[in-house]
Formats: structure tokens, C-alpha cells, sequence
């Protein structure tokens, strides 16, 4: 442990020194030692500063992961945050000094001797960075608080060095960082609902509820509730169960739950102490478990098999917590505002004209969980990851769709009109569907309530011949009532360049509409910038880029004659043809490949800027060139350290 702890210092002093040589570290101020833990609350500003810091050094591919590779601003979680950037940073300012202080990020960053707490955020450490500042822009404009307001937040208020969380949970930071919120507690919920599976956050949750706090729930859309419909949440906490939930450390799972079924008198059951009683520690902070049998059932979220003494544990306590969950359960859905009817079931409807049948992106979300909940209950179902589109819609759906329905007309209560039509690839993974729409609604900051058309959702494959003319004759319709036409793209070329796809792209031309990309890891605008005048938001894949780039739209193909034949004819008698529709893709297509290529050395990609920079209508110095965060090829070029290239 010694070695692999030397190792990770060694680490950390080359990322400093390298952050150092290339990005100066903005903070020069000496650190401030704040004792009490529950006073280490971070402001607002300082937040915002630490982002502008991690965003440079991500433009500026600085950020890395284990492999080397540079790790988007996108990507960035507290994981990241606190292996890459505090440790890093804290140790490095600390040797400049001659010293070798260990200490907290708010202690590093503190303007006083003391920075006490408005509210507590409580959040998954797995959740995205970019989506925590999100949702503390929104909650700052939401209460109205200005850049000195105090955030406590347990990544910066403990330090990453390691600390002693007390001699129970509430001596710990997290309990005494509440018990001074006087705003009490938000839960920051990501796309995946993962703080929803964190044992800490649970405790947080039951603290809250004990210490009788205000809570509120955020994602990076807004307030749950208020801005944001509640309806995915709500499922996500009808499962809530508090014998489900993980935590970085078993040890501190353990003692959690001997806390939540026994109280303060029993958080060291199981758990290594000395004969006074005190814990035995690793490195001065670890908990250490006493007894690691297992046993086959029941299985954890992990999928890992349970301890026995955790087992025995959910046997004798199980009233006990089954009323835990309950009220959590209550506290949650209070504070989302389930009671006032805030979501309110739809009876569902028959609606013959399909362009009219739109779901909105809550209800989108809703049925993805259901569809995967019926995928993992079935024993003879393949992995969710494994099923296309064409298969959920033809096989999955009529699982839990009556016959006669699609499922839009199951949850909506009449017709409704899309907002963005969403052009999917009936042979491509439907989770890569599903991806792909959630960058683009938080790109284009879209809420619960927006209105989108998939065909796999918007129809019944079970009635397609009835249907199908129908479809193929409201193509034009769909079109031309939307505000924009999102067409998600696998990286494979045969199921990008389709001539179905080709006509409907056309029609958007025509009438003005937005055009966009997305794939599983990002989505690129084609026609106007999304709000905030970035052209890319994610990670877009330079491989799909390629294609588009690339693409001979004249060789497109359908597997419907009249429809590849219709496709072609429209193309070919527009002005420019087939070399301009081909052009205005390609103008956007050229920023990822440009700057993946100016990140590059060698001939290949010296040779690979050269026909980018041939392209018909490029010019250099075009805003849809520029990555998400304002990177141009020739920024990434310069950080690349590529002079050739540059």
C-alpha cells in the first residue's frame, strides 16, 4: 500500500508540474486552516473559478486520464476533479513553499477564516462536473444568491488527502455540514439518477428528514417541480431502497446501514476497532470490515453478491427499513410536488394522423426505463445494449403497449405537434438512440415538456402496412410544422448516407428548419448554433464527421425504390446538387476532423488538414469550426505542442 501510495503522489507531482509549465495556476493566496468542517462551505465564485480553471485545462487537452488520453470537459467528474486537479495542484503550490500541507479545496481557495454554509448540495461523485455547475448556476438564479453565497459540498469541504470522519456519522463532516445548511439540503440528480443509488447521499436524505431540513431536488435543467417535470424521478424513487445503494467503501456502507437499523450504539458492528474501541484505520481514514463472508442472495445493485452480515442485517431489520424508505420516499416526492399533481396520469388516446402523435421528452424517458426494467426482468432477453430499434419497436414495445396503440397515443390525451422530429436508424442500438437525444436536450436546453416524434415510439409496428403509406405521405408535414430535425447517425456509412435520410434533410433546407446530428457521445448543429453559440456539445465522433465529410450523397441508397429514386431526383434538380448539398454538411463536418487532426502529428494528418482546407467553401476562420469550448484546430495544434501541424 506504501509503494502504490508512493506512486500515486509521484502522479500527482507530474501533473502539477505539468499544469504548471503550461496553465498557470490562478490561486496564489496562502491557505486558510478552517478546524470546523461544517464551516468549510464553498462559495459560489470560488466554484465558478475552480470550472474556468478545469474548462482551460481541458480546451488546452491538459486534463488526461491514466491512458494519456485528454478527457473532455464533458467527461469530467468529481473522481476526475479530485485525482487530477486538487490533489495535484494543493501538492505542487505546497512544495513552491517548502511545505508539504495537506488540506481541504475550500481551505486552498478560502477568502476568511471561516466560510459558513447557506445550503448543502448532495450529489454522486460519478455525476458530471459540467452538469454539478449547471445545476449551481440554476439554483444561484433560482434563490437569488450572489457569487459570496456558501455552498457545502463534501468534495471540497473534506480533504482529498484524507480524513477522519469522526467516531460516528454524526461526528462526521457530512452530518455536521447539514446540521449548518440553514437552507437545508439539494439533491443534485443526474441523467442516470445515480445519486439516487449512493448510500451517502441515503444517509443525507435520512438526516435531512431527521433534522427536518428543506429539501429540494435539481438536475442541470432546473428545479424538479418547479422547471422540471417529475415524472422519470418519480420512478426512480418508487424503487428506493436503502439496502440497494453502494459506496465507494463497503466499510462505510456497513457502517451506514448498523447506523439506519440500530443507531449510534451499533455503527461498529462488523467494522475493525481497537480494544478501547476506536477504529482501525488505513492511511489515518479507512474503515476496515470485520467479516467478508458472502452469501448468493440477494445480489446488489453491483451485481456483486451480498455480505452475510449485511444480509442478516435486512432480515432482522426489515420493518425498519421498509419505514425508512417510505419516508424518504415521502420526503422526495414532497419535494418534487407529486401531492399538488404536478404529473397527472393521461388516459391515453387514438390519434389516426401519425405526424400529430409527439411525446414529450419526459415521457421519452419514461418509457426507456420501462423498457429496460421489462429487458432485466426477463430471463431470456438479451442485454439492453444489444437491441436495435427496429427491435424494440417491432418485439419490445408490444410488451408493454396494448395491441391498436402506439405507445405516444398510450400516454398522451390528444394530438400533439413536434417540436424536433427525430430521424433514427431502424438497424442501430436503440441505447445509442436514446444517448444521443439526451445530449441533444441539453444542448438546445430543452425541458421535460418539449415535444419530439420517433418513429419507433410514434408508430405501431404492429399496424405498419396500415400505416406506413400514411407515414411516408406526412414526412413533408412533420417537416414543415417543427422547429428542427435532429437525424441520429451511427458511424457506419451504409446507414448514414440513406436517401430517405437525404430527402428529409433536403426538405429542411428548403424550409428553413434546424438541422442537427447526434450520436451516442454528442450532437453537432448543421444550420444555427445551439444556444450559447457553440456548434458541437459533447464529445461528436470524428468517424461519423468523416462520413459527412466525405459522403457521395448521389450513391445514396433505400430499401424502397420509389423513395431512393424520389430522394435522388429532388437532389439533382436543386440548385448546386448533389456537390452543394454535400457542401453545406461538410462545412459544419470539417470541425471535428480538422481539430482531431491538428491534435495529431505526422504526415497523416498534416495530409488529412490539407483536404479539409480543400473543401469547398471552407474558410478557416468560420465559427462552426470551433470545439464547445471556443477551441479552434489551431488552439489544439498549440497546446499539442505540433508545430508542423500548427
Amino acid at each position: 500500500k506504501r509503494g502504490s501510495r508512493f506512486l500515486v503522489c509521484a502522479s500527482e507531482r507530474a501533473l502539477a508540474r505539468r499544469f504548471a509549465a503550461q496553465m498557470p495556476v490562478p490561486w496564489t493566496n496562502r491557505a486558510r486552516r478552517i478546524h470546523r468542517v461544517e464551516h468549510r462551505a464553498i462559495s459560489i465564485q470560488q466554484l465558478r473559478d475552480l470550472h474556468s480553471f478545469v474548462q482551460r485545462l481541458c480546451k488546452a487537452r491538459l486534463l488526461r486520464d491514466v491512458d494519456g488520453q485528454p478527457i473532455s470537459i464533458f467527461d469530467v467528474n468529481m473522481y476526475n476533479l479530485a485525482d487530477l486537479v486538487i490533489r495535484p495542484v494543493i501538492r505542487w503550490t505546497e512544495e513552491q513553499r517548502g511545505t508539504s500541507l495537506q488540506y481541504s479545496w475550500v481551505e486552498f481557495v478560502a477568502a476568511a477564516d471561516e466560510q459558513p454554509p447557506v445550503v448543502m448540495l448532495s450529489h454522486s461523485w460519478s455525476g458530471r462536473f459540467n452538469d454539478f455547475m449547471a445545476v449551481v448556476g440554476r439554483l444561484a438564479r433560482s434563490r437569488g444568491f450572489g457569487g459570496s453565497v456558501g455552498i457545502w459540498i463534501c468534495t471540497f469541504a473534506v480533504s482529498q488527502f484524507g480524513e477522519h470522519f469522526g467516531a460516528g456519522l454524526r461526528d462526521s463532516p457530512f452530518y455536521k455540514g447539514l446540521q449548518a445548511a440553514q437552507d437545508g439540503v439539494v439533491l443534485v440528480v443526474d441523467r442516470d439518477a445515480s445519486s439516487m443509488q449512493r448510500i451517502w447521499c441515503g444517509f443525507e436524505l435520512h438526516s435531512a428528514q431527521h433534522l427536518k431540513k428543506p429539501l429540494e431536488i435539481f438536475t442541470s435543467a432546473g428545479q424538479v417541480g418547479v422547471a422540471v417535470t417529475s415524472g422519470p424521478l418519480v420512478e426512480a424513487v418508487e424503487t428506493w431502497d436503502v439496502t440497494r445503494m453502494e459506496a465507494s467503501q463497503d466499510s462505510d456502507r456497513r457502517q451506514i446501514l448498523n447506523f439506519l437499523c440500530g443507531g449510534e450504539q451499533h455503527e461498529r458492528k462488523r467494522l475493525k476497532t481497537d480494544a478501547s474501541g476506536n477504529w482501525l484505520l488505513i492511511d489515518g481514514w479507512q474503515k476496515q470490515l470485520d467479516g467478508e463472508e458472502i452469501v448468493d442472495a440477494p445480489l446488489r445493485q453491483s451485481g456483486r453478491k451480498e455480505y452475510a452480515f449485511e444480509a442478516g442485517l435486512f432480515a432482522l431489520h426489515e420493518d425498519k427499513l421498509e419505514k425508512l424508505n417510505l419516508a424518504v420516499r415521502a420526503k422526495v416526492l414532497q419535494a418534487v410536488q407529486v401531492s399538488q399533481g404536478a404529473d397527472v396520469a393521461k388516459e391515453g388516446c387514438k390519434i389516426p394522423d401519425i405526424a400529430c402523435r409527439g411525446i414529450t421528452l419526459g415521457e421519452m424517458r419514461t418509457c426507456v426505463k420501462k423498457l429496460k426494467a421489462w429487458v432485466s426482468k426477463s430471463q431470456n432477453a438479451k442485454p439492453w445494449k444489444d437491441w436495435t430499434c427496429g427491435e424494440v419497436a417491432e418485439k419490445l414495445l408490444p410488451e408493454i403497449v396494448p395491441e391498436g396503440f402506439s405507445y405516444a397515443e398510450l400516454v398522451c390525451s390528444g394530438p400533439r405537434t413536434p417540436q424536433f422530429v427525430i430521424d433514427e436508424v431502424w438497424d442501430s442500438h436503440a441505447h445509442e438512440l436514446h444517448s444521443a437525444v439526451e445530449w441533444f436536450a441539453e444542448a438546445a436546453q430543452l425541458s421535460d415538456s418539449s415535444v419530439l416524434w420517433v418513429g419507433s415510439i410514434c408508430s405501431d409496428q404492429r399496424c405498419q402496412p396500415d400505416e406506413f403509406p400514411a407515414w411516408a405521405k406526412c414526412r413533408t408535414t412533420l417537416i414543415r410544422d417543427c422547429e428542427g430535425f435532429l437525424a441520429v447517425v451511427p458511424k457506419t456509412t451504409q446507414f448514414i448516407v440513406r436517401a430517405g435520410r437525404m430527402e428529409q434533410l433536403h426538405i429542411c433546407f428548403q424550409r428553413a428548419r434546424s438541422i442537427y446530428f447526434g450520436d451516442a457521445h454528442g450532437v453537432l448543429a448543421c444550420t444555427v448554433p445551439f444556444p450559447g453559440g457553440a456548434w458541437e456539445f459533447g464529445n461528436f465522433s470524428v468517424e461519423t464527421a468523416r462520413v459527412l465529410l466525405t459522403a457521395r450523397w448521389e450513391d445514396a441508397e433505400s430499401a424502397i425504390e420509389e423513395v431512393q429514386a424520389r430522394a435522388r431526383d429532388q437532389i439533382r434538380a436543386a440548385p448546386g446538387g448533389f456537390t452543394g448539398f454535400g457542401a453545406r454538411l461538410a462545412r459544419v463536418a470539417a470541425g471535428p476532423v480538422l481539430r482531431h487532426a491538428a491534435a495529431r502529428a505526422g504526415a497523416d494528418a498534416t495530409k488529412e488538414i490539407e483536404r479539409v482546407c480543400r473543401t469547398r467553401g471552407f474558410n478557416i476562420n468560420s465559427s462552426v469550426l470551433r470545439g464547445a469550448l471556443g477551441e479552434t484546430a489551431l488552439h489544439i495544434a498549440a497546446a499539442a505542442g505540433n508545430t508542423r501541424t500548427l
